[in-house]
């Protein structure tokens, strides 16, 4: 009978430790930020991959670089309107606004459209033939101008003995350049200005020469 008593609160007891556990609420996991993922290819022309282009978010330290194909995936995006931009050497980055969804995947293709340009402008009235070169806002000058305690300045007499050919050459290179933003020039005698100074001192040695 004793024996019989003990069996039946066993199992009683049971019972009552698999009903707790059962009415217990479940852990519930912390949930983070909502985040999206960023894929796509880098292109020249629509065509051709480039690789090693460097792809990130800017103002976070979220990014990738392409691979072998152009391919790139950037994972853990938080939700929301970002700023993506695209950087290769020899080609013009491109920036864009991309709008990521939480759990979802945002293609994003960038056809850099090919590489930068040299642009070669002729100097009428400097040496026969002579031109001046244009590369992402550099002016390479040659022996068009020099620089020189600090300022840019007309071209040493031995390569212009005329100053009224020196002074139309250069009125002619303002005319040809127009609103092209010029960060440096560069000449072939005393190297280059500043950054970010060229087109104010190649100003001030027009307004010089009258």
């Amino acid at each position: 009978m004793r024996f019989r008593f003990l069996a039946v609160a066993a199992v009683v007891s049971c019972l009552v430790v698999e009903s707790a556990f059962a009415q217990a609420p479940k852990p519930v996991a912390p949930s983070g930020p909502a985040t999206g993922k960023i894929a796509g290819k880098v292109t020249e022309k629509g065509k051709d991959p480039v690789a090693f282009a460097n792809v990130i978010i800017l103002g976070t330290k979220q990014g990738a670089q392409t691979d072998d194909n152009g391919n790139y995936v950037i994972v853990g995006v938080p939700v929301g309107t970002v700023q993506i931009k695209v950087s290769q050497i020899g080609f013009e980055s491109e920036t864009r606004n991309v709008q990521i969804n939480a759990g979802l995947t945002t293609t994003v293709n960038f056809d850099l459209g090919g590489g930068k340009t040299v642009k070669a402008i002729p100097v009428p009235g400097h040496t026969l033939g002579s031109y001046v070169f244009l590369y992402d806002g550099v002016l390479f000058s040659g022996d068009a101008m020099v620089f020189k305690q600090g300022r840019l300045d007309r071209a040493p007499k031995v390569f212009d003995a005329d100053p009224d050919a020196a002074k139309a050459s250069l009125t002619s290179l303002k005319q040809q350049l127009g609103a092209t933003e010029i960060e440096e020039v560069c000449t072939g005698h005393g190297g280059c200005t500043p950054k970010g100074l060229g087109k104010n001192l190649f100003e001030d040695l027009l307004g010089r020469l009258g």
